[in-house]
């Protein structure tokens, strides 16, 4: 499992990432502090409910979420 520290490393604060991609890079871990690298809806989830803010690109009906890296740092640190 990745420490805080290592994560900030790895992330850009200007670049938006996918939940995809924050999802393959273990950068987010479940209730239990397991990786959660293969649990790509629990990141849709968090921005669905809200807890991670991410802007929508998408043009119909299908939402193209993104999360700006600054966000996702910000994120990290509360929870």
């Amino acid at each position: 499992m990745k420490t805080l520290s290592e994560i900030r490393l790895e992330i850009d604060p200007e670049k938006y990432y996918s939940p995809r991609e924050i999802s393959q890079k273990c950068w987010i871990t479940n209730s239990n502090g397991e990786e959660a690298k293969t649990n790509y809806d629990q990141v849709l989830r968090l921005i669905r409910f809200g807890k991670l803010p991410a802007r929508n690109f998408g043009l119909g009906k299908t939402p193209y979420y993104r999360v700006k890296g600054i966000d996702l740092l910000n994120y990290l640190k509360t929870f």
